[in-house]
């Protein structure tokens, strides 16, 4: 699943918009104090190309991420086939299978087996 990226928010199409606005009054508009047409052309085009190179760095993390994820992967099945491999080659109530992180099978303690049959005698009495 892919990082959310980010998209041009309400405050850059209302921008869009107030530009379109003041170019059709004048396109070289100056109010003074540096509120320009050109100026607001300026940081318009800087916050989308932040943006764009915002959402490129998202992609390359979600490339990175599905890449430590692949690995991660690979290392899970070598573990479990090593541990495998220990089992087979020295038994797998071995001390060497418990050295390696395996549990023995004398070691593995099992519940009491239960009957079917007590249990229909019961709905009987």
């Amino acid at each position: 699943m892919g990082r959310r990226k980010r998209a041009f928010t309400n405050a850059v199409a209302k921008a869009e918009k107030r530009l379109s606005g003041l170019k059709a009054i004048d396109p070289q508009l100056d109010l003074g104090n540096g509120l320009s047409v050109t100026e607001f052309e300026t940081i318009l085009a800087a916050i989308k190309t932040q943006i764009t190179v915002f959402n490129t760095a998202m992609s390359g993390l979600d490339q990175q991420t599905n890449d430590i994820n692949a690995a991660l992967k690979a290392l899970s099945e070598f573990n479990r086939r090593i541990l495998a491999a220990v089992g087979a080659a020295f038994g797998y109530d071995s001390n060497e299978y418990e050295m390696v992180g395996g549990t023995r099978v004398s070691d593995i303690k099992r519940g009491p087996k239960s009957s079917t049959d007590d249990s229909n005698n019961d709905e009987e009495e």
